[in-house]
């Protein structure tokens, strides 16, 4: 009998430890490539983007821990950017947190660049952020 409480009370220890391992998997998002679409942009942009992450106010080319590289895109409204680490040349951008995105775009004869007005969340494999959620710089 003494056997048979002990042989149950491990196999719930084993199963608690179990179910433990299972339901506490880390979040893929963490560690996965990450990649920001930029959605709404207006019509007379064209050509090349380029777009990159920065930690704060005034800090734009000092801080940037990854940069979306140049894209092209025609005359459209959506643009996706895979982010690279500025650290690692040719390595893509894993990390996660609040940034503020800097962002070029070139309308005919110029090159226009855009901030966002608040921090982003970076933490899920690709980021969706409106056109409207830049300013002006």
């Amino acid at each position: 009998m003494k056997n048979t409480i002990k042989l149950l009370g491990i196999i719930a220890i084993l199963a608690v430890i179990g179910f433990g391992a299972v339901s506490c998997k880390e979040d893929a998002d963490n560690t996965s490539e990450k990649s920001i679409t930029v959605t709404g942009i207006p019509s007379q942009y064209t050509g090349e983007v380029v777009l990159g992450l920065y930690t704060g106010k005034g800090d734009v080319g000092k801080f940037f821990p990854a940069v979306g590289g140049t894209e092209q895109f025609a005359s459209g409204s959506v643009v996706t950017f895979r982010l690279w680490d500025n650290n690692n040349p040719g390595v893509r951008w894993t990390g996660t947190g609040d940034y503020y995105l800097f962002f070029t775009v070139n309308p005919v004869g110029s090159n226009d660049a855009y901030g966002t007005k608040t921090k982003q969340k970076i933490s899920k494999e690709n980021t969706t952020i409106a056109f409207s959620e830049f300013e002006k710089l």
